[in-house]
C-alpha cells in the first residue's frame, strides 16, 4: 500500500514538473513564429513566418500580438458609423487573413475568444456588442494593461506593409523614426466614424482616426493553445 501511495506521489510530482516546464517555454515578451504571410514583398519566394510577441500565458493558452504591422487596411472600407462587430477589418482578419496565413492545424490551435467591446474610456462612444473571434485587435484597456505608452508601443512594419502604403512620418529626419508606423486598436474613437489608434511615438490616440483610412497598420492578436 505504501509503495502505491509513493508511486502516485512521484507520478503527480513528475506531471507537475512537466507542466511547469511546458509553461516556462512561454513568457510575456518572448517572440515566437506562427503562421506565414507575405512580408519581404518578394512574391516570388513565397510567404514568410509571422513573428508574434507573447503578451500573456494562462491555462494552456498564450496571447499573441504580431510584432510588426503585417498589413495596411482600413478599419472599415466606408466612412460610416461602425463598431468592431460590424467593421470590415474584423471580417478580413477572421476570414481572408485567417485562411491565408494559417494551416488547418494552426487554425485549430487558435482559440475562439469572447471579445469585450467596451466604450471609449475618454468619450463614451459605444463599442457595440461583444463578439466571438479567433483574431482581433487589442482594445485601449488591453494595451494599457500590457504596455506602457511610448517605445513599448511603437511599431515597425514589414516590407510588404510599407509597399501597401502604410501611414508613416514623412518629416522623419532619421531612418529609424521613418520606419515607425501608426496601428489600429478596436476601441471606437470620439465618434463611431473613428477608431482609436497608436501613433508613431507609441501614444494611444483615443480620439481616433477616420475608419476608412487605408494606411494604418494592422497588428492582429489571438489566443493560441500550446
Amino acid at each position: 500500500m505504501k509503495n502505491k501511495v509513493l508511486f502516485f506521489q512521484v507520478l503527480v510530482l513528475m506531471l507537475l514538473i512537466f507542466a511547469s516546464s511546458v509553461t516556462a517555454q512561454y513568457y510575456p515578451g518572448l517572440n515566437v513564429t506562427f503562421g506565414h504571410y507575405e512580408q519581404d514583398n518578394n512574391l516570388g519566394n513565397g510567404t514568410e513566418p509571422i513573428v508574434w510577441r507573447v503578451l500573456d500565458v494562462s491555462n494552456g493558452k498564450i496571447l499573441l500580438l504580431s510584432e510588426y504591422a503585417i498589413d495596411a487596411q482600413p478599419y472599415n472600407w466606408a466612412y460610416a458609423g461602425v463598431t468592431w462587430e460590424t467593421s470590415s477589418l474584423r471580417n478580413w482578419l477572421n476570414n481572408d487573413f485567417l485562411y491565408s496565413a494559417f494551416s488547418s492545424s494552426e487554425r485549430d490551435s487558435i482559440v475562439e475568444t469572447s471579445v469585450n467591446n467596451n466604450a471609449n474610456p475618454a468619450y463614451g462612444t459605444n463599442g457595440g456588442r461583444n463578439t466571438q473571434d479567433k483574431l482581433f485587435l487589442l482594445s485601449i484597456s488591453e494595451v494599457q494593461g500590457y504596455f506602457r505608452e511610448g517605445p513599448q508601443l511603437q511599431c515597425y512594419a514589414t516590407q510588404y506593409t510599407k509597399a501597401m502604403g502604410i501611414k508613416r512620418d514623412p518629416s522623419a529626419k532619421d531612418a529609424r523614426r521613418g520606419d515607425l508606423w501608426w496601428w489600429w486598436l478596436r476601441t471606437p474613437g470620439s465618434q463611431m466614424q473613428y477608431a482609436s489608434t497608436v501613433n508613431l511615438d507609441g501614444g494611444i490616440v483615443k480620439i481616433g482616426y477616420h475608419v476608412d483610412d487605408a494606411y494604418c497598420g494592422v497588428r492582429p492578436a489571438m489566443w493560441v493553445r500550446y
